[in-house]
Parts: C-alpha cells; sequence; structure tokens
C-alpha cells in the first residue's frame, strides 16, 4: 500500500511543467519561451520614465542614512543623499508623502503616551530651478 502512494504523488508531480519567472514577473513555460509573450512596459512605468521632474531635497534625519536612502517606483530607483538637491519625476513626491512613521502624542504631564500621530519619515522641500542652481553651485564650490 506505501508503495502505490509514493508512486501516485511521483506522477503528479511528474506531470507539473517546470516554471520560471523573468524579472518582470510574468510566469512563462520553460517549453515555450520563444512564443511567450513579450513583457509590456507598464502605464505607470512609462509616466516616472516620461514624467515632468521636480527639484527636491531630503532634509536631514536619523532615519536617512549618510549614503542616502533608496527610492523605488515602477522599476526604476533613485539613491538620494539628504542635503543633495536632485531632479526627480513628480510621481516621487508621491512615494516620498506615503512613506510615514508614527510618532507618540504624550498627555499634559508628559508621563504616558496617549496616542501616536503619523508623521513624515522622509521630510522634504520643492526646489524651484533657481534654488537648485544655487545649492548644486554652492556644493560644487565645496569639493
Amino acid at each position: 500500500m506505501p508503495a502505490a502512494s509514493t508512486k501516485a504523488v511521483t506522477k503528479k508531480t511528474a506531470a507539473v511543467k517546470p516554471r520560471s519567472v523573468n524579472r518582470n514577473a510574468l510566469v512563462v513555460d520553460d517549453d515555450d519561451e520563444e512564443d511567450a509573450p513579450k513583457p509590456k512596459v507598464s502605464k505607470g512605468a512609462k509616466d516616472v520614465i516620461g514624467d515632468e521632474r521636480v527639484w527636491i531635497i531630503l532634509e536631514e534625519s536619523k532615519e536617512i542614512p549618510p549614503t542616502g536612502q533608496f527610492i523605488g517606483l515602477n522599476g526604476r530607483s533613485w539613491m538620494i543623499r539628504p542635503g543633495v538637491p536632485v531632479h526627480v519625476p513628480k510621481a516621487i513626491i508621491g512615494v516620498l508623502n506615503d512613506a510615514e512613521k508614527h510618532v507618540p502624542v504624550m498627555d499634559a504631564d508628559g508621563q504616558k503616551i496617549i496616542e501616536y500621530r503619523p508623521a513624515m519619515r522622509l521630510p522634504y522641500r520643492l526646489l524651484t530651478d533657481a534654488e537648485a542652481a544655487r545649492l548644486t553651485e554652492r556644493q560644487k564650490s565645496r569639493v
């Protein structure tokens, strides 16, 4: 009896085709790779690539390492250092706005936490082109 159940499991496993996942997360059978659909760039990724760009500067924070903060969106990535003006797609503003942390709110005596409120985890400033040029020049002169 145990031999029959082992055979059934072996037959089922042998019938399953091996699968692979490409980097765009489309599942394709290994046998049909030449007939596999081409990965499509999502509408969101096209928006990020051709999106209007803005100048921002991340504020100094204990939560941001000195080497910079990694930010990813639709398969694209940026390493943004605090205090350095960067020209990024406008969609990055949404990512920064969505990055929240919760900080405690203390009672009047400062003895007890009564609740937690949301706060920005990655505070930033939007810069005009003139401000960005001035700050960039200042940093170049320091080097």
